[in-house]
């Protein structure tokens, strides 16, 4: 795990309602589903508006949606790009993958990423997780071996999200 101040550019596509009340407040509400992709924590695309963009309108189809952008400072990161890192994540989901069929619901559990990010944490608090991700329902770019991704971060210690604020997005013109 990286342990420098790392600053981010980070961009969270929700639902209008969810975008209005996370600015009056000015506080984001933690997701904490059993199956979040990577653990308990606030989600962003990081530097990339377009995919909060796509996230709001192709996979959620939000009829009314808003994109925040945050300014995020971190000094602990989980950094699944980086190998060491990944190498330990791996070690951990090898010592438990016969330990957790179930979600807290009863439901069968599909991925053990939050089971085993929350393992990690309480051995050692970290403030984001850092993780690629192809996107969703994409292929390689014709005869390239290269394949869309996005990076998303997950941050579970708030007080890394210094700023938030309502940027528009049209594919048009871009941002706005």
């Amino acid at each position: 795990m990286g342990e420098h101040v790392r600053k981010i550019i980070g961009f969270h596509g929700t639902r209008r309602e969810f975008a209005d009340s996370i600015l009056q407040s000015e506080r984001f509400k933690i997701s904490k589903d059993d199956e979040e992709w990577l653990g308990p924590g606030v989600y962003f695309f990081e530097n990339d508006i377009k995919q909060a963009y796509y996230y709001c309108i192709k996979a959620k189809k939000f009829k009314s949606w808003a994109i925040l952008r945050s300014d995020i400072q971190a000094n602990i990161i989980m950094d699944l790009t980086d190998l060491e890192t990944l190498e330990r994540f791996e070690e951990v989901a090898e010592a438990i993958k016969n330990r957790y069929y179930k979600r807290s619901d009863g439901k069968p559990r599909k991925l053990l990423n939050s089971v085993v990010l929350n393992i990690i944490y309480k051995a050692e608090e970290y403030d984001l997780v850092r993780a690629v991700f192809p996107v969703p329902s994409t292929r390689c770019i014709p005869r390239t071996n290269i394949m869309p991704m996005q990076v998303q971060l997950c941050v579970r210690n708030l007080q890394c999200i210094k700023t938030i604020t309502e940027v528009e997005y049209d594919e048009q013109k871009r941002v706005l």
